[in-house]
């Protein structure tokens, strides 16, 4: 009798395991289909860092949705007239050159040097030895592990 109860309880609970499972698949699904897609979300336009592109006036909204190069993409096979993901066209990536002026393009200033610094004066940095106390347990730690794989510890 004992046994048909057991019985009884494993069925049960496993079809309450099977219900909870196909729940949160369903609810997985609906959750994907209801999150709104990244394929739209681009970063802040950077088109008004370059003079050559100030005067255009280019309705990125819709140009970035449907005229952006993949990520897997080479845009130097790719059309001119294609978007990348800063807003800019290919044809405008490929007129900055090998090397465009990475200041003026993401606002950060290029460092400046220091006025009232001289190496004379200049103080070295203190030594900082090596970490003894962690590399001489890690290396005990090392050999009585070869040890132990040699002979029995």
């Amino acid at each position: 009798m004992m046994a048909w109860i057991h019985l009884a309880i494993a069925f049960l609970g496993g079809a309450y395991a099977f219900a909870v499972l196909v729940q949160n698949l369903f609810h997985r699904r609906a959750n994907r289909q209801n999150k709104s897609s990244l394929k739209e979300l681009f970063p802040p336009s950077q088109r008004s860092k370059l003079d050559s592109t100030r005067d255009d006036d280019v309705d990125l909204s819709q140009s970035l949705r449907h005229h952006v190069l993949g990520l897997e993409a080479d845009y130097r096979l790719a059309d001119p007239s294609t978007f990348l993901f800063s807003g800019f066209t290919v044809a405008e990536v490929r007129s900055l050159g090998h090397f465009p002026d990475y200041a003026k393009l993401s606002g950060v200033p290029l460092p400046s040097p220091l006025t009232d610094f001289t190496v004379q004066d200049a103080l070295p940095r203190p030594y900082r030895p090596f970490r003894w106390p962690y590399h001489q347990t890690m290396g005990t730690w090392a050999r009585k592990t070869q040890l132990c794989f040699f002979f029995p510890c």
